[in-house]
């Protein structure tokens, strides 16, 4: 489960219980989008995602180009 904690008032948020290394299913993507639309921002700390773990996050948002 993702955990998401502002940053600051309406802007921003660091979301915690992701883990780039991991495959994303479904409820964890639909998470991430509603917290990114939610939050305009979000950050995560603590990774260190191979390039293709990072391409397979950024997946979770899209059709990439």
């Amino acid at each position: 489960m993702i955990e998401a904690t502002e940053l600051s008032p309406g802007f921003g948020a660091e979301l915690g219980g992701v883990d780039l290394a991991r495959p994303v299913d479904a409820a964890t993507a639909e998470d991430l989008r509603r917290s990114l639309w939610r939050h305009k921002v979000i950050r995560i700390r603590g990774q260190n995602p191979t390039p293709d773990q990072y391409l397979a996050f950024a997946q979770a948002f899209g059709e990439l180009e």
